[in-house]
């Protein structure tokens, strides 16, 4: 039985940080179903999230990892890790690997 996958940056994701944000430019990983080439901006939280997607963390660390840093409740943070990660993971920038 496989447990809870981990993601991290991919490598060839290009990156700058802007104040108050991250833009991200993905690459296509048709392996991952991924068609890359998009670009995806993170602001609010999320570049604290991309930070912490520098080494792989499973989905429920990032989301308590992230709940810490701006002292909320875990509830209030995971929709939007979790959408933050799908959206990376389609656009090339994130991949899912073994934790």
């Amino acid at each position: 039985m496989t447990g809870p996958r981990a993601y991290v940056r991919t490598p060839a994701a290009l990156w700058r940080t802007l104040p108050g944000e991250v833009l991200v430019l993905g690459v296509p990983t048709p392996a991952a179903g991924a068609p890359g080439n998009e670009l995806v901006r993170l602001s609010g939280s999320a570049p604290v999230l991309w930070q912490l997607l520098e080494r792989p963390h499973r989905i429920d660390e990032l989301v308590a990892e992230v709940a810490r840093v701006f002292r909320v409740p875990v509830a209030e943070v995971d929709p939007a890790v979790r959408d933050a990660v799908a959206r990376l993971r389609t656009a090339g920038a994130v991949a899912e690997v073994d934790p």
